[in-house]
């Protein structure tokens, strides 16, 4: 597998369409400076893409300017061109559109009442898609609704950065990374550092976590693996180079544990997986083709993973009962050396076990490329949108982290993934052509049959897998505890009120008895661990409160009309939304198994 590790920045534009004639000079050399400087912070490593909707000022000035020309409008070009008044104008916007690399994306919007509205989605879908907004803009109020102040203070809520380039005053491009940068006191921050900082942490791969392993067993097994790999002369892989070499895993049987338990303890439901049909369009068939390998390895290695932490539970028994077993051996010789070998040898695979969770990254595995494989998912359902999983989460931020201490906990090194989504963002061009209502009416086609009604397939599953295996394993747990109560009981009574000296037949029952409770114990205590390290229970009420969430959205979006202006904004708002809730519930999900190490 390939990966392209950016060549492309995508450099988008808001502005005043008015300019006084004797600032031109100025705004050009400005904005040839600043994309200069954005070709210099990247190294030469990529080329410069102009998202621009070729309105008059601003949008041109920078069109011009740059070099590949991609322009999404609000409405359909001949309607949009109505907007400008002048003859000379309309050419030039023809000649630019004439120029585009691609062919232009025209929004469903429309006059009227949403004239406004229509200029605030063509604004956003710019802020949207691209790495990093100049802005040529007064400082002022905005006209009216999807003026430049709005775009700018949308892009300065929600990323990327801005380069804000003053219209009217001759002072320096500024560096707007957030709201409060826009505050009438905010002490104005210099471009080109920033932009270093921005650019080199946008394109270059994040260095695995600060963090080390937090058990003996992990750290052992981290430095026979780093110093394997000295012995090899090579450099230990980050997890980002694990996952581009990695492949197909042998799940053979012993692997497969979890799923035949999970199985036998729901009578018999399946797993809820379910296959996933290839889309029909070339951008959600494009995220596809990266969801489909890291959906794939995610669910070997969970299978390996939970498989492993259910052989620790087993074997835990299994080594409790022979321990139990050996010291009857002192009494019965026959069968000491086989229970204390048979002990050893059940601990020597949880040590296998654990070592080879630490070693090899099941687990981290398991978690990170679920993140990503629900990540490209939910974009597979967006792109035909021209819309992005919104950034606010860590699921998709660049933005620099705070340096961890070492053995943070907080660390959880799960980077690379948001870097690698980045990455693969920025190498997907914009859908183009026209919003037709038959065109929206498949992509909402698409994300009702492709991302809800798939969950909620899921969650009905795996809610009642997970309430069925709950209440088996805590009924099994319960009854092996009052059975060995009851042997205990059994053997208080005899010791406190049987014969003083009893014969050999006595002696014999009381052993079974002993071993007996030492055996129901033993697994009890694993079906209580089991249920436990699974989170059955939690799981259940979590699915049911995403089939609640996901029914609500099918409702909200089964009422959208495709046929309504900018029906193709409010079904990518509905989409983005549950994409949210689900990659929010996703990631309460991995903070609470990242702790839950294979362990012994």
């Amino acid at each position: 597998m390939t990966v392209a590790i950016g060549h492309k920045l995508r450099v988008g534009v808001s502005g005043t369409r008015v300019f006084e004639d004797a600032e031109l000079p100025r705004l050009r050399r400005e904005v040839e400076a600043v994309l200069r400087d954005i070709a210099a912070a990247a190294g030469g490593q990529v080329r410069l893409q102009i998202l621009s909707p070729l309105a008059e000022g601003a949008d041109r000035l920078v069109a011009e300017v740059g070099l590949a020309l991609v322009c999404p409008l609000p409405f359909p070009a001949e309607e949009y061109a109505k907007d400008f008044t002048a003859e000379s104008s309309k050419d030039e916007f023809r000649r630019l559109l004439a120029c585009a690399e691609t062919r232009m994306l025209e929004l469903d919007g429309a006059r009227g009442d949403d004239e406004g509205r229509s200029y605030e989605a063509v604004g956003r879908l710019i802020v949207r898609n691209c790495d990093v907004l100049i802005g040529i803009w007064d400082g002022g109020p905005g006209k009216g609704r999807g003026g430049t102040h709005d775009i700018i203070h949308y892009a300065a809520r929600s990323g990327p950065p801005v380069i804000w380039v003053h219209a009217t005053e001759p002072q320096a491009p500024r560096w707007i990374e957030e709201a409060l940068d826009l505050r009438r006191h905010a002490t104005p921050r210099a471009v080109s550092p920033a932009l270093a900082i921005y650019i080199a942490r946008l394109l270059t791969p994040p260095e695995p976590p600060h963090g080390g392993p937090h058990s003996l067993v992990h750290r052992r097994a981290h430095h026979l693996i780093a110093g394997w790999h000295r012995l090899r002369r090579r450099k230990v892989p980050t997890p980002l180079e694990q996952f581009l070499g990695d492949g197909d895993a042998l799940v053979w049987g012993p692997w497969r544990l979890h799923a035949v338990v999970m199985k036998f303890l729901a009578r018999g439901s399946s797993a809820p997986w379910s296959g996933h049909a290839v889309p029909e369009t070339d951008e959600a068939r494009a995220w596809f083709d990266h969801f489909k390998p890291a959906d794939d390895w995610a669910g070997q290695r969970a299978k390996i993973y939970r498989s492993s932490y259910v052989w620790t539970f087993f074997l835990g028994a299994v080594a409790l009962i022979f321990a139990a077993l050996g010291l009857a051996g002192q009494v019965f010789h026959s069968v000491e050396a086989i229970a204390t070998w048979v002990e050893l040898i059940a601990l020597g695979l949880i040590l296998a076990l654990v070592a080879g969770d630490a070693g090899t990254g099941w687990q981290r595995k398991s978690i990170e490329y679920r993140l990503l494989a629900e990540l490209c998912r939910k974009q597979q359902v967006l792109a035909p949108l021209a819309w992005v999983v919104p950034r606010a989460g860590a699921w998709a931020d660049t933005a620099p982290a705070p340096e961890p201490e070492a053995d943070s906990p907080g660390d959880d090194g799960s980077g690379w993934v948001a870097w690698l989504f980045s990455a693969w963002l920025r190498e997907q061009p914009l859908p183009s052509g026209g919003f037709t209502g038959a065109r929206v009416a498949a992509a909402k086609a698409a994300a009702l049959r492709d991302l809800i009604d798939e969950q909620i397939t899921y969650h009905t599953t795996r809610r009642a897998q997970s309430k069925r295996a709950g209440e088996r394993l805590q009924r099994w747990g319960e009854r092996a505890f009052f059975a060995v109560l009851i042997l205990v009981a059994i053997k208080a009574a005899v010791v406190g009120f049987g014969p003083e000296h009893p014969g050999p037949a006595l002696e014999w029952t009381m052993v079974g008895f002993g071993f007996l409770g030492v055996v129901l114990a033993a697994f009890s205590a694993a079906f209580v661990g089991m249920r436990a390290y699974a989170e059955l229970e939690m799981l259940a009420a979590q699915s049911d409160m995403m089939l609640k969430a996901m029914r609500r959205a099918r409702e909200q979006i089964e009422t959208l009309d495709p046929a309504n202006p900018l029906a193709s904004q409010d079904l990518g708002n509905a989409v983005a939304a549950v994409a949210v809730l689900m990659l929010e519930d996703l990631q309460g999900w991995a903070r609470l198994f990242r702790a839950k190490v294979v362990e012994g």
